[in-house]
């Protein structure tokens, strides 16, 4: 596997050259990662030249064999062991190790903007809530101020005392479409608006998963920027490999900066929709926009219904 993995490098020779020459263009994230996993122990270097020396000794040539030869070569390499785990790091960022959670970002906050903008969604779960008390006048759930989330596809699962050949959750839809005037350009606005929740295109992702990725990211930039010094003491990395760096780390802090604006952004659409920060639904986001998608699905099926 290792000698398939060192195939596409350069020549032994010309790959020291290359992390001496800090050209950066030359190698990828993905290999300079794979390079500074295998840069050599000491004693893995010490049994190496043990057998060269033996092999002297004995009067032939100690014959290495691909991954012995590079492996011999990374260990000529000055503080390899620092220089490509750094460089590591700004490449995969350059190559695009930020991408997939950036997009993920984007789709949370898009969805939770989406909701909480839309009047038509306020408007129906205020209908929702109007008719929801006046069927459980005199019990215990009667009277209430606000409809949580857990209530939502509750509406489609008993029939309306109004009319008892449709559901409650129809029922409210039909009577939101009267309020509004059965106007088509307000179904048509609350499907668009509501877009980056139903589009089957998107995945909302975990939220935690999410916050999980920034923090294996922001822990690689933490130790890049703690080998940046020794860098800094060999002057061929000034010109390329640091600002390579350099603007790696800048890119992960940006990120780390826009998780917390999007954790905000997914607070204040749990408490939108009075989800409390202890139950299982506020630690994950794909099940609550799931559970939303199927909502908000059910509601422009009835509003296109007569």
């Amino acid at each position: 596997m290792l000698a398939i993995a060192f195939r596409p490098l350069p020549e032994p020779d010309e790959l020291v050259k290359i992390i001496a020459s800090g050209n950066v263009a030359a190698l990828t994230g993905t290999q300079l990662s794979m390079l500074a996993d295998e840069v050599p122990t000491p004693d893995f270097v010490e049994e190496l030249a043990a057998m060269e020396t033996r092999s002297l000794q004995e009067g032939t040539q100690a014959q290495w064999d691909t991954p012995e030869q590079y492996l011999v070569a990374l260990s000529t390499a000055d503080d390899a062991q620092s220089v490509l785990t750094a460089w590591a790091f700004g490449a995969n960022v350059r190559d695009g190790l930020l991408v997939d959670v950036s997009k993920q970002l984007d789709a949370l906050d898009a969805a939770c903007t989406g909701l909480r903008e839309s009047r038509e969604l306020v408007d129906l779960v205020r209908v929702m809530l109007s008719i929801g008390n006046r069927v459980n006048a005199n019990t215990a759930r009667g009277g209430a101020e606000i409809l949580s989330i857990d209530s939502l596809l509750k509406f489609d699962s008993v029939r309306s005392p109004c009319d008892p050949t449709m559901t409650l959750l129809r029922y409210c839809v039909q009577t939101w479409k009267k309020k509004n005037g059965r106007s088509p350009s307000m179904i048509s606005m609350f499907t668009k608006l509501l877009t980056p929740v139903t589009n089957p295109k998107t995945k909302i992702p975990d939220i935690k998963e999410v916050e999980n990725d920034v923090k294996r990211i922001a822990e690689l930039s933490r130790k890049a920027k703690t080998l940046l010094e020794r860098l800094r003491q060999q002057p061929n990395y000034e010109k390329e490999v640091i600002p390579l760096i350099e603007d790696g780390i800048k890119k992960t802090d940006e990120l780390q900066e826009r998780l917390k604006k999007t954790m905000m952004n997914w607070k204040l659409t749990l408490q939108y929709f009075c989800v409390r920060n202890e139950t299982p639904m506020a630690e994950k986001s794909d099940e609550f926009f799931d559970l939303m998608k199927k909502f908000i699905l059910l509601v422009g099926n009835y509003a296109a219904m007569d």
